[in-house]
């Protein structure tokens, strides 16, 4: 799922399709889905990869964004005790950092 979000030259539909089952599934899974560090590496990653493409896909991919902020919020809100919040600043500024 995370490949045919990532996927630049990829079809629309295909990338939407992804955007909608990774939504479904953080909704599911809730905080869960900050439990595993490089899981959550990789859906920040697609995410983030979805958002850049510049396509049809951003709106979708902006809504899985939105859930996953959510779902950081929450975490950060009761103490979720394997949510590393230092790790995902430094995924952040990896990202930025990638973008100048």
């Amino acid at each position: 799922m995370l490949r045919c979000l990532n996927n630049d030259v990829g079809q629309p539909k295909v990338q939407q399709a992804a955007c909608d089952a990774l939504f479904n599934i953080i909704k599911i899974v809730k905080e869960a889905i900050l439990r595993d560090k490089d899981t959550f590496k990789s859906v920040f990653d697609a995410v983030l990869s979805a958002i850049n493409n510049r396509n049809e896909t951003v709106e979708w991919a902006k809504k899985v964004d939105d859930l996953l902020k959510n779902q950081v919020y929450a975490a950060l809100s009761s103490n979720y005790p394997s949510f590393d919040l230092d790790s995902l600043i430094n995924m952040i500024t990896e990202k930025l950092a990638g973008t100048t």
